[in-house]
């Protein structure tokens, strides 16, 4: 309830206010209360939505986020399960490089132009609702990052590929 002074105490047990009053500037607006606003302070809010988010659970011994899981199923239809199987079909390394992949920093490679796949409005360089068929492995995020700026603008990419090939260990130098 919001005192006379401007202030008001948050109803959360766990506020890290302590039951103090706080300034009215600290709660969201909340037009369904008899003060007009939220019930717990913006920490508290802050801290119960952040809690949802970062939770996670373990499949043979790998971390799996929620967010994680959420992306996985939005974008690729692919479950937890079907991740940690193709890390470690892979040994755990990068599907292009082969180098070691770090379990925090995979990505899932696949086919932008695939049938099915469709293409995000407002981050055109992201697909979703792609068939699991589409994806060819986990990649790391050097690679990942090559591979989008490939499909992005191949012209660019076959151009300093090209330089790179007629150049190799030739540097820049500022005048």
């Amino acid at each position: 309830m919001l005192a006379v002074d401007g202030t008001k105490v948050c109803s959360n047990p766990e506020c890290l206010a302590g039951g103090e009053p706080q300034a009215i500037e600290n709660f969201n607006r909340d037009g369904s209360k008899t003060d007009g606003l939220s019930n717990w302070c913006r920490i508290c809010r802050n801290r119960s939505h952040k809690g949802t988010i970062e939770k996670s659970f373990f499949i043979r011994g790998h971390e799996i986020k929620n967010r994680q899981k959420y992306n996985w199923w939005h974008l690729f239809h692919l479950r937890p399960e079907d991740v940690v199987s193709m890390y470690e079909k892979q040994d755990g390394r990068c599907l292009i490089g082969g180098e070691p992949l770090v379990w925090e920093d995979k990505y899932i490679h696949h086919d932008h132009s695939y049938p099915g796949c469709k293409q995000h409005k407002t981050r055109p360089w992201q697909n979703y609702d792609c068939p699991p068929s589409s994806v060819w492995g986990l990649v790391c995020l050097r690679h990942n990052s090559l591979e989008g700026w490939r499909a992005q603008d191949p012209e660019g990419y076959d151009a300093v590929t090209r330089w790179h090939e007629n150049n190799s260990g030739g540097k820049i130098h500022a005048a």
